[in-house]
This record gives C-alpha cells, structure tokens and sequence, in this order.
C-alpha cells in the first residue's frame, strides 16, 4: 500500500521496547491490546509500523523485521499515548531462572577434590576447616566399593538432599543423621559457611569472567549430554597450588566449592525442567577415591523405551581417564535377565585388551545371574548432543 512518509505520525521505540504516539487519530483506551505489523526500515534507526491501518514511525534501538506482527498494549493516554511491546515469550519459571544462574558457575568437582588433598596436610589450614575437608574425603567411596554401594553413593550425591530432608522431617527414623551428615550438597554448604564466617567468599562473578579454566568436552548436566571424561589437574597446578599462602588456597577452595555445589543445583533443574511424559534420566558427578586419588566420574542413568518394551530398559553410562587405558566411556544396559556393554575408547590397544577379556565378562555376567547380550567396542569417544541454542543468554559456551 502507498502512504506519503511525511504525513505520517512520529513515535519513539524506547529500549524497554514501548511505543509513544503524538496525537493517534484513533481512540484507544489503557489496557486495550492491539495488534501492529512492520511496514518497513527507514533510515536513522526508523521503522514503519501499521496500527489499525494507520502508518507510523517509529524510532527504535531494536531490530524488527519487515512484516512482523507486534501485539502492543495501552499502557498511557492522553497529550502521549504510550503502547508497551508485547513478548510473545512467556517469562521464565523460577526453575528457569535458577538454571540460568548456576549453568555458568557450575563446573565437575574435579577441581575441588585436587584443592582438598593440596589443603588436607597444610600445617596452617584452620581446625574446623581441615575437619570439614577430612570428613568430605573419608565419605567418599573406594572404587572397589562403587559396585556394591552404588545406590548409596547417588543418594549421597547431593542430589536428593532437599527429598532426603523433607523424609526426615516427616519420619525422622526413616533417613538416619549420618546419611544427611555425608550428604555432599550438605557438606559443600556447611564448608562455604564456614569459610564464610571467615570472610572468605566466593567470587560473584561466572567462571567465563573470572577466567576459570573450562574443558571443550565438559559434560554440562543438560538434556543430550553424554558424560566425558574428566582430568585430573596437571602436577605442575597442583605444585603451584601447594606453593600458595593458606589465605589464596581457602578463596580458591571457596571458589571451587561453590563451581561443584552449582554443578549440583543445576543437574537438579534440568531433572525438575522435565515433563512427566518423559523418560527417566538423571546426570551426576560420583567423587570416588581411587590408589591414585580423588576424581569425579560423570554418570548418566537413562530409562528407555524402544518398540513398546514393558517393562523398560534402563542404562548407565560413564566415563573414565585411566592412566594405562585412556579415555573411556561405557554404556551397560539392563532389559530384564540381559546386559548390553557398549565401550568408547580413544586407544586401540584398549579396544584389543578388552577384546582379549571377553570371556571373562561373560562369566563375570553369570556369575550375577544374568546374561550377556551385546559387547560393543568401538573406537573414539562419542560428543555430546546439547542443544545449546536455547542457552544463548547464558555467559558460558554450550
């Protein structure tokens, strides 16, 4: 449609997207809701939109495009009526906000367990600090225990303390106080307060800003992960953590305490953001001690259905960085009496070791009364699979 520009009313988008109009020739009222689609761009930072089939421009800081469709609310009239933008998003649920908050902390407790044994033997680590370290490592479990008490170390993963708190509350006997006690959310808390009481905070700013090192492959706790390895510090970190004062070691502890305490609350908001609908699946870091140390194995427990299958499969995959092996991923899926093992390893000499040990997992696997399915061995680690476009506002590369 033809119009003539310069008889045009003028209007003025500001920032908080808000459209202000001289004199309309139509009569609006405060609350009314209209719809306005963008004529076209003009020049200095001018659009032209269509309100009721009058032609105005509008200055504006933001880009629309030709065409699009704006629901604009009445929000003044009078000597300036004033129309407020509508977003066609809703706002965020409180869980959504809290995702956004700790998504760019959150870092695997890789870090802290390194800064913990740095800090464990220090001559001049305050009593109640060194309390609290020893009793978040003497809580952790043995690698040779992982498979018999595994159940436990998920349930004191920190993960389900909120869930663990309110049993108690209405059954005290039902959760002991030595479960809560080695709960690792409730120690990361208490050991934050306790530094905290000491003035040491940590820093306000992400780990993006503060220049924290992120891995590329990390696993982020999200929908499509598929857990990645994770690497101990290299010795010359921790060297130079052992060379610091006490005071820089308990502000770099408070920082690493709070990444791994956001890696917690965010797993915990990616479960609750989940439907009903769909199928279980949960994602955690395990600290467990190995002969070599503390380190974090990134788990991932799926349910699946395939092809109807009642009752449903569920998996557990992991990884690992060996020193002899590599970097491993393992996925065992269980579906009534049989297991599937499918591994990932970066080193063909893994794959071929764990060929020649193909005999003793099945009996391994008879031996739990079960049978062996599918043994896959395949070489290279599998990426992730998040969708990050929807993380865009987040300062953290997904």
């Amino acid at each position: 449609m033809a119009f003539d520009i310069g008889a045009v009313q003028s209007v003025r988008l500001n920032p908080v997207q808000e459209l202000k109009l001289a004199k309309p020739a139509v009569d609006l009222y405060v609350g009314q809701i209209l719809k306005s689609v963008v004529v076209g761009a003009l020049k200095d930072d001018q659009v032209t939109i269509q309100i009721n089939g009058q032609n105005i421009n509008a200055k504006t800081a933001h880009h629309f495009a030709p065409g699009e469709v704006l629901d604009v609310k009445v929000l003044q009239i009078g000597e300036e009526t004033i129309l407020q933008v509508l977003s066609d998003k809703a706002p965020p649920s409180p869980i959504q906000t809290a995702l956004a908050q700790n998504l760019p902390r959150q870092a695997p407790a890789t870090a802290l367990l390194a800064t913990l044994n740095a800090l464990v033997e220090h001559p001049k680590l305050p009593v109640n600090v060194k309390e609290q370290i020893n009793h978040i490592l003497s809580s952790l479990p043995t690698i040779s225990q992982l498979p018999k008490q595994i159940m436990q170390a998920v349930n004191q993963s920190g993960l389900f303390l909120e869930a663990n708190l309110l049993t108690a509350a209405a059954t005290p006997t039902a959760v002991p106080p030595a479960a809560l006690a080695s709960d690792l959310k409730a120690q990361y808390l208490r050991l934050l307060n306790t530094l905290a009481q000491q003035g040491i905070t940590p820093p306000a700013k992400p780990m993006a800003i503060t220049g924290y090192e992120m891995a590329e492959n990390d696993s982020l706790p999200l929908p499509g992960a598929v857990p990645q390895p994770h690497h101990r510090l290299e010795p010359k970190s921790l060297q130079s953590m052992a060379d610091m004062p006490v005071e820089k070691l308990l502000s770099v502890l408070s920082e690493h305490t709070e990444h791994a305490l956001a890696r917690i609350n965010t797993s915990q908001y990616a479960h609750l953001m989940k439907t009903p609908d769909q199928p279980y699946s949960l994602m955690l870091d395990l600290p467990i001690r190995t002969p070599d140390g503390q380190e974090a194995i990134p788990l991932l427990i799926n349910e699946e259905h395939q092809n109807n299958l009642i009752p449903p499969r569920y998996s557990i995959s992991f990884a690992l960085s060996l020193n002899d092996l590599g970097d491993l991923q393992g996925t065992v899926t269980l579906h009534q009496n049989t297991i599937d093992i499918h591994i990932n390893a970066d080193k063909p000499a893994t794959l071929d070791l764990l060929q020649d040990h193909h005999d003793e997992f099945t009996q391994l696997v008879s031996d739990l009364g079960l049978n062996l399915g599918a043994f896959g061995l395949h070489l290279g680690l599998e990426d992730n699979k998040i969708d990050g476009s929807r993380f865009s506002l987040l300062d953290l590369k997904v």
